[in-house]
């Protein structure tokens, strides 16, 4: 939860850091410049040295309590390319049974 005076502060959810990246944000580590906070589930977050220990504990905690969220933005597209098309397929051919069903003729 954030406090009164750290609410509009800080963003409400951290992007991504893409590969290419990574190496200059380190040298920035190495220089003192930003620093580097690594979680259980080895993920990273980095932050400027400039701010507070308090700031930096908020952001850290913050960061942790999303980890879900970015688990799911990993996991959800390969979700879909596994299971959507064979549910797209299962309910086609329900649309297909359920149009000729439409089409039989009542019995006498």
């Amino acid at each position: 939860m954030l406090t009164r005076q750290a609410k509009g502060n800080f963003p409400e959810s951290f992007d991504s850091l893409d590969d290419e990246y990574i190496q200059k944000w380190d040298a920035d580590v190495k220089a003192g410049r930003t620093v580097e906070i690594e979680f259980p589930d080895r993920a990273h977050l980095y932050l400027t040295a400039q701010l507070t220990e308090d700031d930096i504990n908020l952001l850290s905690k913050l960061f942790w309590e999303q980890r879900w969220n970015r688990y799911a933005s990993k996991i959800l597209p390969w979700l879909a390319l596994a299971f959507g098309p064979p549910l797209m397929l299962l309910l086609g051919a329900a649309v297909i049974k359920w149009i000729a069903r439409g089409f039989r003729q009542p019995a006498p």
